[in-house]
Parts: structure tokens; sequence; C-alpha cells
């Protein structure tokens, strides 16, 4: 019974989070953009390496992402990459996959709620994530906070999450992101930085970098990555990409 608490507790907290961010922005009935400007795509390629519990493995991912609008307020994206992968203990190369979808409700120059999950397989390593959140759009600011299942090899994470973006140029953002709870009797934890970069608005072509770390369980992971990403879609500025057509 005490163990059914602990693993609701954070669900609670996060429900009450996301309530309190969405009757924060009351005052956004005159906002006329859509949640998705247009149906989208973009096209990326990328190296992830992953480890823990004494695996590394190494993969090299191509694939894509579309987002479309539902309705005016309402969107949704699915992303997909493949491609081969390497495990450092013994060099064996197997299949590399990685996938990601997500609903959302947003008003871009606000506030949005979002329900997402992701997966990513590299050989033997497994990783999956899924969180419900809600967050604002806060001038060169973006945040967030829900609460968010994160699992794999090693052991599962159920609790809060919380994100926080910063744009130091229109063109380049950089975000931190937290999460924390509890399994069973021990306090599981993960943190990641992410930074992506467009070199000039002209060129659609943004690079980026992620990187995660935690324990869950006593059970060190880590997660990170390089990709290139090319935006088939009208030449504007990252931070316009992200809050309006991503």
């Amino acid at each position: 019974m005490q163990n059914e608490e602990l693993h609701l507790k954070p669900i609670r907290i996060g429900c009450v989070i996301s309530y309190l961010l969405l009757v924060a922005f009351p005052a956004a009935a005159g906002q006329e953009k859509p949640a998705v400007r247009e149906s989208n795509g973009l096209a990326r390629v990328g190296v992830s390496a992953a480890g823990g519990g004494g695996d590394h493995v190494v993969g090299v991912l191509g694939g894509g992402q579309y987002t479309l609008p539902i309705s005016e307020r309402f969107g949704a994206r699915v992303g997909l990459d493949v491609g081969p992968s390497v495990d450092v203990n013994d060099g064996t190369v197997r299949e590399a996959v990685a996938v990601n979808v997500a609903a959302f409700w947003r008003r871009p120059d606000s506030f949005f709620v979002q329900a997402r999950a992701s997966g990513l397989r590299l050989a033997d390593i497994t990783r999956a994530g899924a969180d419900l959140s809600a967050g604002g759009y806060l001038e060169s600011w973006d945040y967030e906070a829900g609460f968010a299942y994160q699992g794999g090899d090693g052991g599962n994470l159920l609790g809060l999450r919380a994100g926080i973006g910063g744009y130091p140029a229109e063109d380049f953002r950089l975000r931190f992101e937290g999460n924390v709870g509890l399994l069973d009797s021990s306090v599981s934890a993960a943190g990641g930085l992410g930074a992506s970069w467009q070199p000039g608005k002209e060129t659609n072509l943004v690079i980026g970098f992620t990187s995660t770390a935690g324990a869950f369980d006593g059970e060190f992971f880590y997660q990170g990555g390089f990709s290139a990403t090319y935006y088939f879609g009208e030449r504007r500025t990252l931070r316009q990409k992200i809050r309006e057509d991503w």
C-alpha cells in the first residue's frame, strides 16, 4: 500500500502543476495564430550513443518528422529514424530505430498542452519515454512542467518533469530538462541538456545536440547525439519554426 502511494503521488502533483499552468493564461482568447501554420516535414541524419550497465552502443540514424494541424488549436507530429548501430563492447553491427509521436493543443504566443511518447533501440539498449505536460512562451523563454515516465534497460522512472528553453538569438536555442521520481524506496532522477542552431534564416538547416544522463534505482545510464536537420517549409527564424510549425 505504501509503495502504491509513492507511485501515485508524483502523478497527482503533476496534474496540479499542469492545471495551474493552464489557468495561468486566461487572456489568450484573442490569439489568432493556429497550433500549426501548415503541414510540414523535415529530414534529418545524426549520430546517437547510449550506455548503461556496462553496455555502450553508437548508432547512425536517418529519417524525418511530419507535423500537421488537426484543427485550429490542435496539432500532431510523428517522427521515425532508422540505421545501423555498433556495440562498442564486441563490435557487433545491429539495427537502430528511434520513433516519437505527439499530440498537442497550442497557442503559439502564449501556452500549450502536450502528450508525447518516444522510443529508442540501439542494438541491445532500449529506452522509452512518455509525458503529459503544459507550458508557456514568454518572450525569449519556453518552459513546461508535468509528469513523465522513463524506462528501458536498468529500470523505470515515474515522476515529475520540468524543462526550460532560452533563445540567446532568434536562431539559437538552449534547453535544460530534469526528471525526478520515486521507484519503490529509491530516488531516481535524470537530467538533460540540448542545443539547436540555425546558421541563417535562409538556410533551413538546423544543427542539434542532445544529452541525457541519470540513474534508475542506482543504475547509471546516458544517452546523447548530434544531428543535422533540413526543414521543407518557409524560411523563418528557428524560434518561429519551433513555436508555430514543429
